[in-house]
């Protein structure tokens, strides 16, 4: 990818309350475009491709959605993950006309195209595992999960 992936302990968001899915994003997103991190159209980019490319994935017991966009939106890559307190709806990614209740949402800023696809398939093998997904629900240590977050998505060295 290049460029290092900032995981900060601002972008964890832990037992998160929010009424809709577009909220989880405008916090995230808002704390990425403050930082400057991300532009300032970050946000309603990753909107308006969340409407047409829905990110939701039904899992099981705790589902996840990873919203994201187009790199030219991205100063510096970074992600965010808000473990929410009650589950908000996504459209799922498989089947765009049927929603999932997501508990769980990665906001990827990355600086290459290529780069979210190989971050997706970390996160989304990652969340294939019912450990990996209990750890995220039940550890409410920033520290924890931002180091968790580094050894799964920065891939061995």
């Amino acid at each position: 990818m290049g460029e290092e992936l900032t995981i900060d302990k601002d972008l964890i968001l832990l037992n998160y309350s929010v009424k809709a899915k577009n909220d989880v994003i405008l916090e995230l997103g808002n704390i990425m475009t403050k930082k400057k991190l991300v532009k300032s159209d970050f946000v309603q980019s990753v909107l308006k491709r969340e409407d047409k490319y829905p990110t939701g994935l039904e899992i099981g017991e705790v589902n996840i959605a990873i919203p994201h966009t187009e790199a030219c939106y991205v100063n510096s890559p970074c992600i965010g993950i808000a473990v929410l307190k009650n589950p908000v709806m996504f459209h799922r990614m498989d089947d765009i006309t049927k929603a999932v209740e997501v508990k769980i949402v990665f906001l990827l800023a990355l600086s290459s195209n290529h780069g979210h696809m190989d971050i997706l398939k970390k996160i989304m093998l990652a969340c294939r595992s019912k450990d990996v997904l209990d750890f995220l629900v039940r550890t409410y240590n920033k520290d924890e999960i931002q180091k968790f977050l580094k050894e799964k998505l920065k891939g061995e060295s």
